[in-house]
């Protein structure tokens, strides 16, 4: 199965040039999710007697840099929560405002890496956070897709052809259910969503914990 990150970037694509050329439907081929025939490298997998993974080794900064990352996501969602269960946010209108999320946040990032670049602060990791959003404003660009620019990625990731994709689709409400119930966010909430967003809309069994498994 390919990477979750490559499978959303995948529909974002053909969710971007369905957008630019005006359909009404976004066609997601399988080969979003897999390489090859799944089924068929299932049953060359069922027939060995041992199964060998090969990865990239991560050094000692990346692991470091992901926890800190868990914590300090976690840490966020939690200070939402509160604040919109004070403010008595209901999981409709909380709703709506998700895809606008995905978009605020993704212009924070580029902001910052621009405005870092601008003061000749050269950073790996701020390249590396806003490497997503420049190539869908790259891909726009070479879609033709109008408006020009952000404005016309904005009213992309604004758009229905964005929000009805099924991870987003997903993920919106998980968020929203996260953010606007009773119960603390943990550290791993956050991850939890995106992961099980990639495996529903492929997955006849999904393995979660009781807490996400009541929210499925």
């Amino acid at each position: 199965m390919t990477h979750r990150q490559g499978i959303h970037d995948s529909h974002v694509f053909h969710g971007m040039k369905a957008y630019a050329k005006g359909s009404a439907t976004i066609e997601l081929p399988s080969s979003t999710y897999f390489q090859g025939d799944p089924v068929r490298r299932l049953e060359e997998v069922r027939r060995q007697r041992f199964i060998v993974t090969l990865g990239l080794s991560k050094g000692s900064e990346m692991p470091l840099r992901r926890a800190e990352a868990k914590a300090e996501i976690g840490r966020k969602w939690e200070e939402l929560r509160l604040e919109l269960v004070a403010k008595r946010q209901t999981y409709e209108k909380q709703l709506e405002l998700e895809p606008r999320g995905y978009w605020d946040a993704m212009v924070e990032i580029v902001t910052k890496f621009e405005r870092n670049m601008a003061a000749g602060r050269y950073d790996f990791w701020d390249f590396m956070a806003a490497t997503g959003a420049l190539i869908y404003r790259t891909y726009w660009r070479e879609l033709g897709g109008q408006p020009p620019g952000w404005e016309g990625v904005n009213k992309f990731f604004c758009s229905t052809h964005f929000s009805e994709l099924p991870l987003p689709f997903i993920s919106c409400r998980l968020n929203a259910n996260l953010l606007t119930g009773d119960e603390p966010i943990a550290p791993g909430d956050p991850m939890d969503v995106e992961l099980l967003s990639v495996a529903l809309p492929v997955a006849h069994f999904v393995l979660a914990d009781r807490r996400m498994e009541l929210r499925i």
